[in-house]
């Protein structure tokens, strides 16, 4: 998704129970918000999903539109 900067910011999760929201700046990538001891393999915890509605303009974008990103940088 994309947040109302304009940057472009996803989801994680990793295997030892830590999830949150990192957003792609200037400088590279940024963690914004971190959950520890709380996720399961593919799941959003409420406070991540509510990090992300704190933080998203517009609809998230479809897998398709995170591959043209990605190619292009991430612009």
């Amino acid at each position: 998704f994309r947040n109302r900067e304009g940057d472009w910011c996803r989801t994680f999760a990793a295997r030892e129970g830590t999830s949150g929201v990192a957003c792609r700046g200037g400088d590279g990538w940024a963690v914004r918000m971190v959950e520890r001891g709380s996720t399961r393999a593919g799941s959003t915890t409420p406070a991540v999903k509510a990090s992300v509605n704190g933080m998203i303009a517009g609809a998230p974008v479809d897998a398709g539109a995170e591959r043209k990103a990605r190619a292009g940088a991430w612009r």
